[in-house]
């Protein structure tokens, strides 16, 4: 069954967008009651996490989408138990922040959040050793300067916001 998905990262891009912007949207619209105390959101999360874990583990069992044990031992020889704990730590803190963010912000947040494609960006180019050309520079900054142009432009600047003084 997973043969038969298609093997084009354009296609997969585009699912995993809408995917986002539909997740997105879930969390924006999550129950105000549970959105209005910051210890609620995080156990809201975490349960959200725990029944996704328990989905994906049965689905371990579902014939067509089960890996053969030569998938597993691939997976187990090449990655570590270590590395592994820290993306598990980094995708739950990184779903408590979105929840944060649009209970708080709304669409304003998801403009400022997608600012990440600058980050992903020069991260990667860094760990690849491949460096950043000008054209490039010149896209992330703009990209970047237009996110938040944007939310400025949508909420205004937030009463709580000080540039740093010397």
């Amino acid at each position: 069954m997973l043969d038969k998905l298609p093997h084009n990262w354009l296609f997969w891009a585009l699912v995993a967008a809408v995917l986002t912007s539909v997740w997105n949207v879930l969390l924006m619209i999550t129950p105000k009651n549970i959105t209005n105390r910051p210890e609620i959101k995080f156990v809201y999360v975490r349960l959200i996490l725990i029944v996704g874990g328990i989905l994906s583990f049965i689905s371990l069992f579902i014939p067509g989408l089960s890996p053969s044990l030569k998938d597993i031992n691939i997976i187990v020889e090449h990655s570590s138990l270590l590395f592994f704990m820290f993306q598990s730590l980094i995708l739950l803190l990184y779903q408590a922040a979105l929840l944060f963010a649009y209970s708080l912000g709304g669409p304003s947040a998801a403009v400022i959040i997608n600012t990440n494609v600058v980050i992903v960006k020069l991260f990667y180019n860094h760990l690849v050793g491949q460096s950043t050309s000008f054209i490039n520079w010149i896209l992330l900054i703009g990209f970047f300067i237009y996110s938040i142009s944007l939310t400025i432009a949508e909420k205004g600047i937030p009463k709580n916001f000080h540039l740093p003084t010397s």
